[in-house]
């Protein structure tokens, strides 16, 4: 019973003010489209087609992390403070979606060298993503700063990713705590020896 009301308490807003503590630490804000169409799809059909997707994800920032630092290609396996800091939602896991929404990726990324361009990081990405995963070429990205200059500072970034990245999980709140809910818990990488607002 405790555990039930656990769940049941966890919302998005919750997991909003949770990552806000993070927000001066991620440079760029991703959409990553896929190639799976969840229209009318069986419920076990779109949570397989989630887990496969989530693990293509991690496994083309994993390869694109490795690929910034040419010299030292161990230096992210083997020393955390050289690991990307990511956190990513799924949108259009539903069988509700319209007929030509795939479903894809969201993700906040950080802890990237200055010296790596927003565009090298995405043909990098794509490389993997595109080319290899054999997931869609619809991707596009942002660096934080780009999001701020968009929004005239109306906003800040990170609230303007969470309510558009979370709007399923503030429509439906199972979504904050489904296993094959909005959170992709698997492609969560934060740093747990940083100072947080």
């Amino acid at each position: 019973m405790f555990c039930i009301n656990t769940f049941m308490n966890y919302k998005a807003k919750d997991i909003e003010t949770w990552i806000k503590k993070y927000e001066q630490y991620f440079q760029l804000v991703m959409v990553a489209h896929t190639n799976f169409y969840p229209k009318d799809k069986s419920n076990i059909s779109i949570e397989m087609n989630q887990y496969k997707r989530c693990h293509f994800l991690k496994e083309s920032l994993k390869r694109t992390n490795i690929k910034m630092y040419p010299l030292s290609p161990q230096l992210p396996k083997n020393n955390p403070k050289y690991r990307l800091y990511t956190f990513n939602t799924v949108e259009f896991n539903s069988p509700y979606c319209l007929k030509n929404e795939t479903m894809h990726m969201n993700t906040l990324i950080g802890n990237i060298p200055a010296y790596f361009s927003k565009d090298q990081f995405l043909d990098i990405f794509l490389s993997f993503w595109h080319k290899e995963f054999k997931q869609s070429k619809d991707v596009w990205i942002k660096t934080v700063d780009e999001l701020k200059t968009e929004q005239s500072a109306k906003e800040q970034p990170i609230s303007i990713f969470c309510n558009y990245n979370l709007k399923d999980a503030y429509k439906d709140n199972s979504k904050a705590w489904k296993v094959n809910g909005t959170w992709d818990v698997q492609n969560l990488n934060l740093p747990t020896d940083i100072k947080l607002n």
